[in-house]
C-alpha cells in the first residue's frame, strides 16, 4: 500500500521481497524483476523456503534472502542509489544486511517495526523456559539493537511496538519515532464481484440476516486460537441452536484439525481459502469480527481489526493493550478473555440479547475506519514523512543523493 501511494506521487519505487510466499509456503515462480506500473518495480530475492514458521529452516531461509540482497547491491551503480530506504523489522537478517548497505552509502534508513522480533521466538517456549530462551537469543537481541541504532528514524504500526523499539536503543541520542498503523485498503473493492460472491455464499452456506453471524478471516495457524471459538460455538449451540453462526475462512497448518473439530458443531462453517471479493462478501453478511489470537500473542494493532472495521463489523477481541483500549474507548466491540470459551460465549449472548448495541458498535467501527484507518489516509501521511526525510538528507549532505 505504501509503495503504491509513493509511486502514485511520481516517486521511483523499488520493492524488494522474498521469492517465497509465506502464507502458502510456496516459491513464487515469477521473474526476478516485475514492473507493476511505470515507476514501481518489485524485485524478488531468492530464499530456500520453509514449511514451519518457527523452525531452523526458516532461519536458513532468512539468511539466504539476506545474502541475495547483499549480492544484488553489488550490482548497483553509484547513480542508482536511492534517496531513502525503508526496511521492515521482523526479518532481522535482511534488515541488518540493509543497514550495512545504507551505512556504506550514507543513505537515510527508516526501520518500520511491524513485529517485535526476536520477542516472537519466545512464544515457542513454555513460560518456565522463557528467561532461558531470552538468554539464548541474546545475539538476536543485539542484532535488533544494531539495526534500530542504525536507523535515521523508526516507524511502527503501533505505539506499543514503537516503545519496544525505543527501549532497545535508549543510548541512541535524539532517536525519534512515528506511528503509522497498518490500516486497510478498501479502494479496490469491485462491488459487482462482491455482490455476485455474496449471492453465491448465501446459497452455499445458507447465510441469513436473522441469525447473529460471526466471522474469522485469516491464517489457520498457531498465532490464533480458533479451537476456543469452536468450543464456544458448541456451548452456544446447546443452548441457542442456530441463532448464532460462525464462519471461519482461511487456510494454514491447523486447517485439518480445525475442520475435524468444527464438523461436530452444526453452527460452524469452515469455508477454506477465499478470494478477496469472497472475503469482503462474507464479512458484509456478518455482524461481528473475531479477533481471536492465542494467549500471549505479541500482536498489538494487527491488520485484522481494520479489515473487520472496513466491513462495518463489531469486534470481539482478546488482544490486550492498545487494541483493547481502542475497543473500549471507541465502543466498537467487546473484550473477552483469551482462551476462555465461557468468556467469549458470554459476550456473544450479550450481543444476541442487545442487537441495538451491536448495531451501534458496528456503525462506530465503520466511521472510525473511514476517519482514521483507511490506508489511503495513513499511507499518504507516511509518504509525506518519507519525502521530508529525503529532502532533509539531501540538504544535509554536500553532494545530494540521486
Amino acid at each position: 500500500m505504501l509503495a503504491t501511494v509513493l509511486a502514485s506521487k511520481g516517486h521511483e519505487v523499488t520493492w524488494w521481497t522474498s521469492d517465497f510466499d509465506h502464507a502458502h509456503k510456496l516459491h513464487r515462480h515469477v521473474p526476478s524483476e516485475v514492473r507493476i506500473q511505470p515507476n514501481l518495480i518489485i524485485r524478488t530475492l531468492q530464499g530456500v523456503g520453509y514449511q514451519k514458521n518457527v523452525s531452523l529452516k526458516r532461519v536458513r531461509h532468512n539468511r539466504s534472502v539476506a545474502r541475495s540482497f547483499a549480492a544484488a547491491m553489488q550490482t548497483i551503480n553509484n547513480d542508482s542509489h536511492p534517496d531513502v530506504v525503508m526496511v521492515c523489522l521482523h526479518t532481522l537478517e535482511l534488515a541488518e544486511t540493509v543497514t550495512v548497505y545504507t551505512t556504506s552509502q550514507s543513505i537515510p534508513l527508516v526501520v518500520d517495526v511491524v513485529d517485535i522480533w526476536p520477542d516472537v521466538y519466545l512464544r515457542a517456549f513454555p513460560q518456565a523456559l522463557k528467561s532461558v530462551a531470552r538468554h539464548c537469543l541474546r545475539s538476536e537481541y543485539s542484532r535488533a539493537k544494531r539495526i534500530l541504532q542504525s536507523a535515521y528514524t523508526i516507524t511502527a504500526v503501533s505505539s506499543t511496538y514503537l516503545d519496544w523499539a525505543l527501549s532497545l536503543c535508549p543510548d541512541a541520542i535524539g532517536r525519534s519515532g512515528v506511528v503509522f498503523p497498518l490500516g486497510y485498503d478498501d479502494a479496490d473493492v469491485d462491488d459487482a464481484a462482491v455482490f455476485a460472491e455474496s449471492e453465491h455464499l448465501k446459497r452455499a452456506y445458507n447465510i441469513s440476516p436473522d441469525t447473529l453471524n460471526l466471522a474469522f478471516v485469516g491464517q489457520l495457524s498457531h498465532s490464533y486460537d480458533l479451537f476456543t471459538v469452536v468450543e464456544t460455538a458448541r456451548l452456544l449451540y446447546q443452548s441457542m441452536g442456530s441463532r448464532v453462526r460462525f464462519f471461519i475462512a482461511g487456510d494454514g497448518v491447523d486447517r485439518q484439525r480445525l475442520q475435524i473439530a468444527a464438523n461436530a458443531v452444526p453452527s460452524i462453517v469452515c469455508t477454506g481459502w477465499l478470494s478477496h471479493p469472497s472475503v469482503v462478501a462474507l464479512l458484509r453478511n456478518c455482524s461481528v469480527g473475531l479477533v481471536s489470537y492465542a494467549r500471549g500473542a505479541t500482536q498489538s494493532l494487527p491488520y485484522k481489526p481494520f479489515e473487520y472495521m472496513a466491513a462495518g463489523l463489531a469486534l470481539l477481541s482478546c488482544l490486550p493493550g492498545e487494541l483493547a483500549e481502542l475497543v473500549r474507548t471507541k465502543s466498537i466491540g467487546i473484550q473477552y478473555t483469551a482462551g476462555s470459551s465461557e468468556s467469549l460465549a458470554e459476550c456473544i449472548r450479550y450481543l444476541v440479547n442487545n442487537p441495538e448495541h451491536c448495531t451501534s458498535m458496528r456503525q462506530r467501527a465503520r466511521v472510525l475506519f473511514e476517519t482514521e484507518y483507511r490506508s489511503g489516509t495513513i499511507y499518504s501521511r507516511f509518504t509525506n514523512y518519507l519525502e521530508k526525510i529525503a529532502v532533509g538528507a539531501s540538504q544535509h549532505n554536500s553532494t545530494p543523493l540521486t
